[in-house]
């Protein structure tokens, strides 16, 4: 191998490092885009980028190896916006939608050469990730939310949608009973404002249960 390929090499040896590290963060908790998906989107960028710098040379004065790149951060948030769900009051998703959006530009820093920028950048995202995390839940725990409780009585066979319901308000199951006329589920659930529980009880009547 010649020593322009050997670079090429450690520039994506690099993305691939680099973003699995952002990616063993986010299959931590469970998201949807973990550890193969950021390095793929780290690797990707920095072929991308190589292939822009390299690939395209001896076009002509035409020949700019940003235009490809640059598709790349567009692109990406095609991917991103798959990872944010609704659930109830709050949108899940958002942190690692903006995380393989930082590991698409650390794989172009990686890509043109920037390894240590992009290590840089990738140190950061972890501090950002791993110890911001528990801070933004102790602000979150502190914010206003009213807890109330509701006792449902309803069959076996709709325990499942309850518990879709319980997720959704971010609550909890703190009673289960079980009896020959169905099932006690005793819910404590959170809502931001009192008006909001009026939707809660809604929702609990479409599922034709009887609460209590």
């Amino acid at each position: 191998m010649s020593p322009l390929q050997w670079q090429i090499f450690a520039r994506l040896l690099a993305a691939f490092f680099f973003g699995g590290l952002i990616g063993l963060e986010r299959e931590t908790h469970g998201r949807p885009a973990g550890l193969r998906t950021h390095i793929l989107v780290g690797l990707g960028s920095a072929l991308i980028m190589v292939v822009s710098i390299y690939g395209l040379q001896g076009l002509g004065a035409a020949y700019d190896p940003g235009r490809i790149a640059a598709q790349v951060v567009s692109g990406i948030g095609f991917l991103g916006a798959g990872t944010i769900l609704r659930e109830g009051l709050s949108i899940r998703g958002l942190t690692t939608a903006a995380s393989l959006w930082m590991v698409a530009g650390i794989g172009l820093a990686a890509g043109s050469g920037l390894i240590v920028v992009a290590g840089i950048a990738t140190l950061i995202a972890l501090v950002v990730l791993y110890f911001l995390h528990p801070l933004e839940n102790r602000f979150e725990m502190g914010g206003h939310l009213y807890e109330f409780e509701v006792n449902v009585r309803t069959s076996v066979a709709q325990v499942p949608e309850v518990m879709k319901l319980v997720r959704k308000y971010h609550g909890k199951l703190t009673l289960v009973e079980v009896g020959k006329e169905g099932s006690l589920l005793r819910l404590s659930l959170k809502v931001p404002t009192y008006k909001m529980v009026e939707q809660v009880f809604k929702d609990i009547a479409g599922l034709n249960v009887e609460a209590e």
